[in-house]
Parts: structure tokens; C-alpha cells; sequence
């Protein structure tokens, strides 16, 4: 709903916190967003790519546009 999306841009500054957890809480808060949260997809993809980020930033991308996940190569078990 419209909370959701009110809280999008600080959830998406947070992924570039220096502190593991931070990223991971505000990720994995993306994700349950599903698609209000899809602006953070791109971002997503590329802590996806990170050892110390990957499996919960691929579940968040899986959540929000599984199409994108796709075509950027993620899935389940990723």
C-alpha cells in the first residue's frame, strides 16, 4: 500500500549501508514489498552479485519481478 511505498527510498539508501545486517534487514524488507518495491530491483541485481549479499538480495529480486530475476540469471537456490 501507499506505507509501503513512502518507505521505498529509505529502504533503498539502506542497501548501501557499510553494515551487513543493515543491508540485509532493508533487502529482505524490499522483497517482502513485493512489486512497491520495484525501483530497487536494478540495485538488487547488483548486490546479487556480491558474496557477503547474494542470497538475500536474489530472494528480494525472486520476490519483487521474477521476470527481471530471470533475465539477470537468478533463481530459486541461487
Amino acid at each position: 500500500g501507499r506505507m509501503g511505498e513512502r518507505v521505498v527510498p529509505d529502504l533503498f539508501a539502506a542497501l548501501e549501508d557499510t553494515d551487513a545486517e543493515t543491508r540485509h534487514l532493508s533487502g529482505a524488507t524490499l522483497g517482502l514489498m513485493g512489486a512497491a518495491a520495484r525501483a530497487a530491483v536494478p540495485a538488487l541485481i547488483e548486490h546479487s552479485k556480491s558474496k557477503t549479499d547474494r542470497w538475500w538480495a536474489a530472494e528480494a529480486v525472486l520476490r519483487i519481478d521474477p521476470k527481471a530475476a530471470a533475465a539477470a540469471g537468478i533463481t530459486e537456490g541461487n
